[in-house]
């Protein structure tokens, strides 16, 4: 059960991660590099740290998980924007 857990743990924080990469940068009114590249630094960051986590567990592959979350969220954000008119949605 805890391996669970820590499988969802990593798919969520993914998540969040890729629901903030293009949210930043579309949330500034035109297209914002400095806001992408400063989540996508935390997203690699997030990963290094996932994947120092995962070496002490050999059976399980956390850092996938984590990119996987990574672009559901990116995905998802994309989704919403569209589906609710949101500027900046798709350029």
């Amino acid at each position: 059960m805890p391996m669970l857990v820590i499988e969802l743990g990593s798919l969520l924080v993914g998540f969040v991660f890729g629901w903030l990469l293009i949210h930043t940068a579309y949330d500034a009114k035109e297209w914002d590099y400095k806001a992408f590249l400063g989540v996508l630094a935390a997203i690699v960051g997030g990963a290094g740290v996932d994947y120092l986590f995962s070496t002490a567990q050999i059976t399980t592959d956390f850092i996938g998980y984590f990119w996987i979350g990574v672009f559901v969220g990116f995905i998802a954000d994309i989704v919403v924007r569209a589906a609710t008119k949101k500027p900046y949605a798709v350029k």
